[in-house]
C-alpha cells in the first residue's frame, strides 16, 4: 500500500514537471513537436456499473467468490501523456508520428487498474489522401468477475 501512495503522490508532479520544462517547440523546416500531459480525478459510487440486486448481494457479501473487489465505490486518478512529431513538406505533403500513454488508478480496488499505449504514423499527400498505421496495446483489463455457480 506505501508503494501505491508514494506511487500516487509523485505522478503528479512529474507530470507536472514534465508539461513545465517540454512546450511545444517549433523547429526550422515546417516541424513542429508538441507534449500533452492530463490528470484528472473523480469519485464514482458504482465503479463496476453494477445493478441493484448485484450491490445488494456484495453488500450482504452472499456470493464473496463472485466479487474480486474490495468496494463498490472508490476514487480514480487518470493521468495522460501524449507527444506528437510533424513535419509539413509543404503542398499537403505531412508526416506525423504519436506516442500516448494513459491509465486509470483506483484508490481501494488496485485489481480493476489499467493502463494503455498506443503508437501511431499518419502520411498525407493532400486533404483527402492520408495514410495511416497505428499500434494499441491494453496488457490487462478487468471488466468484472463473472462466476457460474453451475
Amino acid at each position: 500500500m506505501s508503494r501505491r501512495v508514494s506511487a500516487t503522490l509523485l505522478l503528479p508532479a512529474f507530470l507536472l514537471v514534465t508539461a513545465a520544462a517540454a512546450p511545444a517547440a517549433r523547429a526550422a523546416g515546417g516541424q513542429s513537436l508538441s507534449l500533452v500531459t492530463r490528470l484528472s480525478t473523480f469519485y464514482d459510487d458504482n465503479f463496476l456499473e453494477y445493478s441493484a440486486g448485484q450491490i445488494r448481494d456484495f453488500e450482504l457479501g452472499l456470493h464473496p467468490d463472485r466479487y474480486a473487489i474490495e468496494t463498490r465505490d472508490d476514487v480514480v486518478l487518470n493521468p495522460s501523456l501524449a507527444t506528437t512529431w510533424e513535419l509539413d513538406r509543404g503542398r499537403g505533403r505531412r508526416h506525423a508520428l504519436y506516442l500516448r500513454g494513459q491509465g486509470h488508478f483506483h484508490a481501494e480496488n488496485g485489481k480493476t487498474d489499467f493502463r494503455s499505449v498506443s503508437i501511431g504514423w499518419r502520411e498525407s499527400w493532400s486533404r483527402d489522401r492520408r495514410l495511416a498505421f497505428s499500434y494499441y496495446l491494453l496488457p490487462r483489463y478487468y471488466l468484472r468477475q463473472l462466476f457460474d455457480d453451475d
